[in-house]
């Protein structure tokens, strides 16, 4: 029997009547046991449900109808809330909306062990945000799922709606650490696939949903990431997120069309293995794997999370497993006894690290070639000023501004003692942007903005074997204090994980060992491994680190794409296009404003005039234009350049060529910017004419 019963909301003291409804049973979608529950639960949402109350009218509805005219009509469900035009009021009630919202709501509460209108206090509530110009976004926090003008009067779409409840269950989550990165939107796009699944037993509709995702979201992963270099780490959110959590779920079935098992996932969510436990950031791959592995079982989950290129080796394993802090607690030093520092310069609030105006790049690319012993890279005095010398503490910090500091950028150079010059873990923090080289070549990017805190550090790599030693920090300032630290220990997960994972007794482990090298986002500390593997006797071992090896790219040419990670672009996202180098590009409407922009440094080999080539995909008649750029000096830009058609889609490619003046060696910024015709970018390269 349907009952109702008054709660006590502690945030206002306001009573507000909720249906107390029954709990679905563990036996999952496919048992008689859940279906009859559905069923009854079914027919108790078609019950009147409780009245508006005075707190969901003053924290919502009256600032939502004053904020917008059109939405004239309110909807009132059981756990949902609709404030509609007159559009979405006529399809709800054609499409039945609020009573599968409500069934949504209620199988993600039973998937998830949480109930998010408990935590808030009142029910969730959709309206149409003229704000928004198309999409839905929901303020989790708040239970509040805004939604654009495209789709104001479409109330045909629950699954979108199922989405974004989902980020109201992820909440201060005790499963939170399996939500990070792209796994964030991934999970809320795989539970489209999960309640739609859930509710078959009432609807046709639904299983036919259901099957279009357990083959489509995979499929998405395949294409969006599995075919691309992109580590775990940068997974692409949604669809390609979702994937490796569906293929996890379809391995249960006992044949290709067979009844999947959700119980994994509802234990994974409710009693996460380490649920208990933190972890430094840099070990959720490896945390989650455990969890994963735990849920699935470890022969089922550990092909699949091998393929997604999973740390799976038993060193990052038993760290994950082993930690119970958020604190770094490894072992380390100060990386150099001294820093020559120079700053600060200033910057504009929304400059990024590529606008720097020495050229952090090229000054640790040219100190690198320099012969004598310097102790910092050479910069004209008048300019810059000159290095002053400065000790970091105990932790490696560097004061570099106070309380008061303005936007600005920081210079930092020093160089390795010998005992430090071998394969190592870096602790970098820094207040805020940074980026490190070694001897001229990248092996830490951070964008965003935080204090410098040495107990919670980034984590990279390096290989400094045979190296110089030479370290090249650049920091930007967004305001306020800041400080740089960098501290060292030698070896690391990184090198200690291929060393074990490549001499595996299953070939898989061995190529996948490889795969996870090759994904990395910073070259430097694995090159030599992936090299080694390449003259292996092993085959399999062989094969793989020569089509990872193959695929790299060298200073000469950059995949567009990378501008992403970045942060060095605007507009646009990652695409797929047929025939694209490396399975991505620049895409989705990137160049379809002309504040579009992107940026990407490449080397000068050879003095003189160079080419710059764009490969780019249109099917319009287009136009952008190239500069070319060094720090704050612009040393080539052009005028607008066609873009000829380069086929009937955004599958065919062609490349522009256009020829700077004489540049001198090392590294410049290259910007496409001004563009017209909505291309896709593919990649940029340099080279001597």
């Amino acid at each position: 029997m349907l009952r109702l019963t008054l709660v006590t909301f502690a945030l206002s003291g306001t009573l507000v009547a909720q249906t107390t409804l029954p709990a679905l049973p563990s036996g999952g979608p496919h048992s008689e046991s859940y279906r009859t529950a559905l069923v009854e639960l079914n027919e108790q949402l078609r019950a009147a449900a409780p009245p508006v109350s005075e707190r969901e009218e003053r924290e919502c509805l009256s600032w939502m109808r004053a904020a917008n005219p059109q939405a004239v009509r309110t909807l009132v469900g059981h756990r949902v809330i609709v404030l509609a035009t007159d559009g979405f009021a006529k399809s709800a009630e054609a499409s039945e909306f609020l009573r599968y919202a409500d069934l949504g709501y209620c199988v993600l509460a039973h998937l998830w062990g949480v109930d998010p209108v408990a935590r808030v206090g009142r029910r969730v509530v959709i309206w149409p945000d003229p704000a928004m110009e198309r999409g839905h976004r929901c303020v989790g926090a708040e239970l509040r799922v805004h939604v654009g003008r495209a789709d104001w009067d479409n109330a045909q779409w629950f699954e979108r709606y199922f989405h974004e409840f989902t980020h109201g269950f992820q909440v201060e989550h005790r499963a939170g650490h399996l939500m990070l990165g792209g796994f964030y939107e991934g999970w809320a796009e795989f539970m489209q696939a999960a309640v739609v699944e859930h509710l078959a037993p009432l609807n046709s509709s639904f299983e036919a949903r259901s099957e279009h995702y357990a083959s489509h979201l995979p499929a998405a992963a395949q294409r969006e990431y599995l075919d691309t270099r992109l580590p775990i780490e940068e997974i692409v959110a949604y669809d390609p997120a979702a994937g490796l959590l569906m293929e996890l779920v379809n391995s249960t079935a006992k044949s290709p069309r067979g009844p999947r098992d959700w119980g994994a996932i509802r234990a994974l969510l409710q009693s996460p293995a380490s649920a208990d436990r933190a972890t430094p950031w840099r070990l959720w791959p490896a945390r989650m794997a455990n969890d994963l592995s735990a849920a699935f079982g470890a022969e089922r989950a550990r092909p699949i999370l091998a393929r997604y290129r999973f740390p799976l080796d038993d060193a990052s394993l038993a760290a994950a497993r082993a930690s119970t802090s958020s604190a770094e607690t490894t072992p380390r030093r100060p990386a150099a006894a001294r820093w020559s520092v120079l700053g600060p310069f200033p910057k504009r609030a929304d400059d990024g690290l590529e606008l720097d105006p020495f050229n952090a790049a090229d000054l640790a690319w040219r100190w690198a070639r320099t012969p004598d012993e310097s102790v910092a890279p050479a910069l004209d005095v008048e300019r810059a000023g000159t290095w002053r010398s400065v000790a970091p503490d105990g932790n490696g910090n560097v004061p570099l501004a106070s309380a008061e500091g303005e936007p600005a950028y920081f210079y930092l150079a020093a160089t390795l003692p010998a005992e430090l010059r071998t394969r190592l873990t870096l602790f970098i923090a820094s207040d805020d942007d940074c980026a490190v080289w070694l001897d001229g070549e990248l092996v830490h990017h951070f964008r965003g903005e935080r204090g410098c805190t040495p107990s919670h550090p980034d984590v990279a790599y390096a290989d400094a074997t045979s190296s110089r030693g030479q370290l090249v920090a650049l920091v930007a300032n967004r305001n306020g204090a800041s400080a740089f630290s960098l501290m060292a220990a030698v070896g690391g997960l990184l090198f200690e994980g291929f060393e074990q994972r490549s001499t595996a007794k299953l070939a898989s482990e061995r190529t996948a060992a490889v795969a996870y090298l090759g994904s990395r986002r910073h070259q430097q500390p694995v090159r030599a491994l992936l090299e080694r593997a390449a003259r292996d006797s092993d085959s399999p071992l062989r094969r793989e680190a020569l089509t990872w090896s193959s695929a790299a790219k060298t200073g000469a040419l950059r995949e567009a794409e990378d501008a992403y990670f970045y942060g060095s672009v605007r507009g646009g996202y990652f695409g797929n296009n047929r025939g694209a180098s490396g399975g991505q590009c620049v895409a989705r409407n990137w160049g379809g404003d002309a504040r579009n922009w992107l940026a990407l440094p490449l080397v000068v080999a050879k003095p003189g005039a160079q080419r710059v080539s764009v490969r780019y995909a249109t099917p319009y008649d287009g136009s952008l234009r190239v500069r070319v750029r060094s720090g704050d000096r612009v040393l080539f830009v052009s005028g607008a350049l066609r873009l000829a058609p380069s086929g009937a889609d955004w599958n065919s490619w062609k490349e522009l060529d256009v020829t700077t003046g004489a540049l001198e060696p090392g590294v410049v910024y290259v910007e496409l910017f001004e563009p017209a015709g909505a291309p896709d970018i593919d990649w940029i390269a340099l080279e001597a004419r």
